[in-house]
């Protein structure tokens, strides 16, 4: 039910536990006051309290306004303790009965707990904890993180209720599977299996089998065995339990779509970066002191409009044709010290035969390639390469731009 993500104390939160039947949004009220429940994914929506060490020490009741007569309970305790998140797959540490062996762990108690809580520690076979107090940012006023709680012996635990019992480990050996492309329960992506590994005793001979293999442990403390990451179910046998787990390929599909488009030519959706259309399909880095691009055939020119708040000296953008030189946005008014004409592609020859002017639109795009190449070349500009093959192609554009402006007139 607790939720600590990444290394930070400071985002410890409530996560109310979702089941069949409850719909996706729901209105509670409870002793932190009124909230909106919403479903995310195949949990409940973290809930960030204001106090959350007075909700830990008094206990937390949520119930639903509405009918039915659902309620979230949360006991009174004055020490939690919690594990890595992987099995579950959520990210952090969540809330556990009990310590593990070998297992890592961060435990949150009162400070009125503090030797309670460091003598079972070391009678777990703990290394010295790290111990931050309400000193360090997120941490509850009143309590304290024990981080790096690694129990390496079982302890017997008392007959009575005693909140301590949860720092006393058994022996009991659990396997764990972590990481990977997990679809569902014991199911991982064919290409992305989980980690396997055991917490428990495993001292002595405890064997372990895959498929009717003996696993061995690999580098990284996981166990592997011929053929565990192929395709189809696996049978994991250990200390005389069996457990298996399923590899398939994935077999979902998606239709990328436009979700956000910054005018750069591109839509992106997820990790995917597309063109907008097919029209638009050669990729160039334009920079944002020459967002001018000149194509190789008269008319082909675009003045890329930037974003102001563009962090970056230089962005990615899609642009309808093969772009070969990049110009400042106003060439004739250009600072000749500091400005430079600079190649955005390969070298290509201007294809001026014959040029076809078949529309208004064709022809102000012909004058404005025109315009842009005279203009950057009553202005000097010198180029940004001493490459000999660049400077005569400069010079051919030049030629070009003059004859093509002539005829037009």
């Amino acid at each position: 039910m607790f939720d600590r993500r990444g290394t930070s104390v400071r985002n410890l939160s409530l996560v109310p536990e979702w089941r069949p039947g409850i719909p996706p949004d729901l209105e509670v009220t409870g002793t932190q006051g009124d909230f909106l429940f919403c479903k995310l994914g195949d949990s409940g929506e973290d809930v960030v309290l204001a106090d959350i060490g007075a909700a830990l020490r008094g206990g937390v009741i949520w119930h639903h306004k509405g009918s039915p007569p659902w309620r979230w309970v949360l006991g009174r305790r004055d020490m939690y303790v919690l594990a890595r998140g992987d099995d579950a797959g959520l990210s952090g540490f969540v809330s556990v009965p009990r310590l593990v062996l070998g297992a890592e762990h961060v435990v949150l108690a009162t400070t009125r707990r503090r030797d309670d809580v460091l003598a079972a520690l070391t009678q777990a076979g703990c290394a010295q904890a790290k111990i931050m107090d309400e000193t360090v940012e997120g941490v509850p006023a009143g309590w304290l993180l024990f981080r790096g709680v690694m129990p390496a012996r079982a302890v017997q635990g008392s007959d009575d209720a005693d909140i301590l019992n949860a720092l006393r480990p058994v022996a009991e050996i659990a396997p764990h599977f972590s990481g990977g492309i997990r679809l569902a329960k014991r199911v991982w992506m064919l290409g992305h299996p989980p980690r396997i590994s055991f917490t428990g005793d495993i001292s002595g001979q405890f064997e372990v089998k895959i498929d009717g293999e003996s696993a061995r442990v690999s580098p990284e403390g996981d166990y592997v065995a011929p053929g565990w990451d192929k395709e189809g179910r696996h049978s994991l046998w250990y200390a005389g339990r069996l457990c298996k787990y399923l590899l398939m390929r994935g077999t979902e599909q998606w239709s990328a779509w436009g979700a956000y488009d910054f005018g750069t030519g591109a839509a992106i959706c997820g990790a995917c970066t597309l063109p907008q259309n097919e029209a638009r399909g050669h990729q160039v880095r334009v920079l944002a002191h020459n967002p001018v691009l000149i194509g190789a055939v008269p008319g082909q020119i675009l003045k890329c409009n930037l974003r102001a708040d563009m962090q970056s000296d230089a962005v990615v953008l899609f642009v309808p044709f093969p772009p070969v030189w990049a110009l400042p946005a106003d060439p004739l008014h250009a600072d000749k010290r500091t400005a430079r004409i600079t190649l955005a592609g390969s070298l290509q020859n201007v294809r001026t035969t014959p040029v076809k002017i078949s529309s208004r639109s064709a022809k102000r795009a012909v004058f404005a390639w025109c315009a842009a190449i005279n203009e950057a070349g009553c202005k000097r500009l010198a180029l940004a390469t001493e490459d000999l093959s660049a400077l005569a192609l400069w010079r051919e554009y030049r030629r070009a731009a003059k004859k093509i402006w002539g005829e037009i007139l």
